[in-house]
């Protein structure tokens, strides 16, 4: 995997760098990546990757319970399916049957519910989007 090697630059087991940011979220990084891999037969090693990533992630969101857009912003303002919690959350409910990511998975849907119920109708920057992360719990 590509994402291996990028990753082993880093703390993170996988990586993925677009015009030089290392993005975290569903439509552009980390979270949408993990999403299309959780529904693929991986080696039992890969699996431990895509793991080990989540781990990294949920170890590196911000206090309250928000995620980065990349590695390293301290931009807490995005809420969106595209960037920041909501987008965690649907990658993180495909790996809800793991304990050890449930309550990962609870805590960003908290978020979603807090501080993601926006004006607009669409599905990358409004509510639209964000409505997936409650039907996806």
């Amino acid at each position: 995997m590509a994402g291996r090697q990028l990753g082993r630059k880093g703390r993170c087991p996988l990586m993925y760098e677009w015009h030089g940011k290392k993005y975290w979220g569903a439509a552009h990084g980390l979270a949408g990546i993990m999403h299309v891999l959780k529904d693929m037969e991986l080696k039992p090693d890969e699996v431990e990757d895509v793991k080990g990533m989540l781990r990294y992630v949920i170890n590196n969101r911000f206090p309250w319970g928000n995620y980065p857009s990349s590695e390293g912003s301290e931009n807490d303002r995005l809420v969106h399916c595209c960037h920041g919690a909501p987008g965690l959350t649907l990658t993180l409910v495909k790996v809800f049957g793991e304990k050890e990511f449930l309550q990962a998975t609870v805590d960003a849907g908290e978020v979603v519910w807090k501080r993601g119920l926006l004006k607009r109708v669409g599905i990358c920057h409004d509510i639209g989007g964000n409505t997936y992360v409650f039907l996806s719990l």
